[in-house]
């Protein structure tokens, strides 16, 4: 693991949610920070590796499910309300 990448400005006021998670972020980008309450946020991301079969990664709570397609990651946040 590294740490915490500089994230891009509009992330920046949601930074706080990233604390309780242990993020691979050598290995994956985040995409999207989406606060569900004042502790938790759905964390959207995508791994950096070209090869990779599942790409796509949601992460709450400290669950994460990965995805082949971004609509297969939209269908699971939209089932699970994150959006």
């Amino acid at each position: 693991m590294i740490s915490r990448p500089e994230l891009k400005p509009e992330f920046e006021r949601h930074a706080h949610y990233l604390s309780g998670y242990l993020l691979a972020y050598d290995t994956f980008d985040v995409i999207d920070i989406i606060p569900q309450n004042s502790r938790a946020a759905a964390i959207i991301m995508r791994n950096k590796r070209p090869r990779s079969v599942k790409p796509w990664c949601v992460q709450y709570y400290g669950n994460g499910h990965y995805f082949g397609t971004r609509q297969e990651l939209d269908n699971y946040c939209h089932r699970h309300r994150f959006f």
